[in-house]
């Protein structure tokens, strides 16, 4: 018998005889049965934490020296501010910050007034939001009266700003010489109450504000005590004789 040889590049059967190699090809058995599962390795070790990935945080932080602040939420690619950050059932709950304007309005030259002082303006006080800087209220657009008179807003005379009115910025602003009055038929004082509007702007254009405004109320005491004040005072002239020298 030749030899024979198993080659290892191809696996093929090589025969030696007459001199020559002969290639008889590949010598390959059948498929044997699947064996049976082999017992479970041990654990491998713990790996090392991959790199930030490409995607944003959802949560936004601000350095300050070695602190870490939390000041935004991103969605959709937008980031909000965030006005308040707790802990609620060990979860972290956070409140978006939205546009809520504090205006107020205190009456001229005061809110209760005698009978014969007239009301004659206003004054305003607007306190914008610092976490929300987007938009501010930023003009006094009207004052209507709900009850009583009150002279159109052009009519009184516009004070300047405290504050040059802007994102978080407060401000207030007084209009004088105008008039707010009751409508009263009798001797009681009566009261007057107007209704203040505000514009605010957002990205550079202003417009009206509509979600909330402020009030301004003036009350007026009654005639009637004065009256009787001035009929004792007359009664006790004429009752008093006169010294002669």
């Amino acid at each position: 018998a030749g030899d024979g040889y198993i080659t290892s590049d191809n696996g093929h059967l090589w025969i030696y005889g007459s001199g020559t190699w002969t290639d008889v090809g590949t010598i390959v058995g059948p498929v044997g049965p699947q064996g049976p599962q082999g017992v479970t390795g041990p654990s491998g070790p713990k790996g090392d934490i991959g790199p930030t990935g490409p995607g944003d945080s959802t949560l936004v932080w601000t350095t300050s020296g070695n602190y870490r602040i939390l000041t935004g939420y991103r969605e959709n690619s937008t980031v909000q501010p965030i006005r308040t950050a707790e802990f609620n059932n060990n979860l972290l709950r956070l409140t978006i910050a939205t546009f809520t304007p504090a205006m107020s309005a205190t009456p001229l030259p005061g809110s209760s007034l005698n009978w014969d002082v007239a009301g004659t303006g206003f004054s305003v006080s607007v306190d914008n939001p610092t976490d929300f800087t987007a938009s501010y209220i930023s003009s006094v657009l009207s004052i209507t009266a709900s009850v009583g008179n009150i002279a159109s807003l052009n009519t009184f005379t516009a004070g300047g700003y405290s504050s040059t009115p802007a994102g978080g910025v407060d401000w207030t602003q007084s209009f004088t010489n105008g008039y707010l009055r009751p409508i009263s038929t009798t001797i009681s004082g009566g009261n007057v109450t107007g209704v203040v509007s505000f514009n605010y702007t957002n990205s550079g254009v202003e417009q009206p504000y509509t979600t909330t405004s402020a009030t301004v109320t003036i009350k007026w005491a009654s005639i009637l005590r004065w009256v009787i004040v001035l009929s004792e005072s007359t009664r006790a002239i004429k009752n008093t004789p006169l010294k002669t020298s």
